[in-house]
Parts: structure tokens; sequence; C-alpha cells
């Protein structure tokens, strides 16, 4: 993480609980393992697949505490997913 060894390129911390404690997404992470031969592509596919249902879980979360304002983001974002 911090680029002493290894190939270098690890993903930077997403944010940080504290000043010592980061924290990283894990897909970011996997895939970086992934592309450098420390896992195998199924353990990617699994953060991707876990990303994508808490982004479908949290957008659901969004629709029903804020159904105006997640509207209005969504069409501006991508009108396409508004139909």
């Amino acid at each position: 993480m911090m680029g002493e060894r290894g190939p270098g390129g690890f993903p930077p911390p997403a944010c940080g609980i504290a000043e010592d404690a980061p924290l990283w997404y894990w897909c970011e992470v996997a895939y970086w393992l992934c592309e450098n031969n420390m896992v195998k592509a199924d353990v990617l596919r699994d953060a991707e697949e876990v990303e994508l249902i808490n982004n479908v879980l949290e957008l659901t979360r969004q629709k029903a505490n804020k159904p105006d304002l997640t509207k209005e983001v969504i069409k501006s974002v991508s009108p396409q997913m508004c139909s």
C-alpha cells in the first residue's frame, strides 16, 4: 500500500476513519490483486458483484427516503434510467 515493495500502483485509500486507519474499496483492491496475479479472476468477479449489489441497495434506500431528489439526480446523470 505504501509502494515500498511489489509492483506499485496500489489503489489509494477511499477514506480514513482515523488518521492511522485508512479504508479501501474492496473492488479496487481486488482488481489490483487480480491484475498482479495475486488472486484469481473469480475473486474480482465476486468483488464486482458485491459492489453492484451494494450500489443497488443504496439506490433503493435513497429512492425510498428522497424519491424526488433521487429521480432528479438520476435523470440528470442517466436519462435512460428514468424510463
